[in-house]
């Protein structure tokens, strides 16, 4: 996606295993202080994704992206989030780089 803006410089940051509140809550603050931060979020855990949707920043989750047309095609709603959160990538999107 980010191939998408040629000549924009991006800085990619990996926060991997958010997998508690606490974790979540560091992540949120982390990237509160990346303006212009774009998250893309593969958390499964509703908590600990609540606590990113309350970051200071523009969050692409996952599966609020392919939850919806995948149970249309299945005919099916999805099941209900797993208790076990998966790691999520934050991109920042910044005009230079540290």
């Amino acid at each position: 996606m980010l191939a998408q803006f040629p000549g924009f410089e991006f800085s990619l940051i990996t926060l991997p295993f958010i997998d508690s509140v606490e974790k979540a809550r560091d992540a949120a603050a982390r990237i509160g202080l990346t303006p212009g931060a774009l998250v893309f979020s593969s958390l499964t855990d509703p908590g600990l994704r609540t606590i990113l949707r309350n970051a200071d920043a523009s969050l692409f989750d996952v599966f609020d992206l392919v939850a919806p047309p995948s149970s249309l095609r299945w005919d099916r709603p999805p099941p209900p989030a797993a208790a076990a959160p998966t790691a999520w990538p934050a991109t920042t999107n910044r005009a230079s780089t540290r």
